[in-house]
């Protein structure tokens, strides 16, 4: 038997995602990243300052969005519990309403007051899109 000792160095570099990265928009319009969500799509820099994030939707498929970093975007700020947020009560009704129409409900269910989505682990693979990630929706 041969055994090797691991070096402590080999294992720094490596970010370990704690849960599943999600996003949750509320109909009062507050958009939630959870922590996991913050570290996987890098959304603080070097300098302990956030990035700026924008959404994309399918021109083909309305009810399907993506999540891309970018300062030209919506500001985000930190809460206490390290989770990024902003507020945008139009981006959010637009969301929940547009996942309402594909999901299953009975005729006289309403729009419910918010939606979490998980975001994916890889970007979405083609040449024009480069760090655009695609919000899946949880089942409920």
């Amino acid at each position: 038997m041969r055994i090797e000792k691991l070096k402590k160095e080999d294992f720094v570099s490596e970010v370990v995602l704690r849960g599943t990265p999600s996003i949750r928009f509320s109909r009062s319009g507050v958009v939630v990243f959870n922590k996991s969500a913050v570290t996987h799509l890098k959304l603080i820099n070097d300098k302990k300052k956030l990035h700026g994030v924008s959404f994309c939707q399918d021109e083909d498929s309305p009810c399907d969005f993506f999540i891309m970093r970018d300062d030209a975007g919506f500001s985000l700020r930190l809460n206490t519990a390290g989770q990024a947020l902003f507020n945008n009560v139009c981006l959010c009704r637009r969301v929940l309403e547009k996942t309402f129409e594909v999901c299953a409900h009975s005729a006289t269910a309403e729009v419910p007051s918010g939606y979490s989505f998980l975001v994916a682990l890889k970007p979405v693979d083609d040449d024009k899109n480069k760090n655009v990630f695609a919000l899946l929706r949880k089942k409920v």
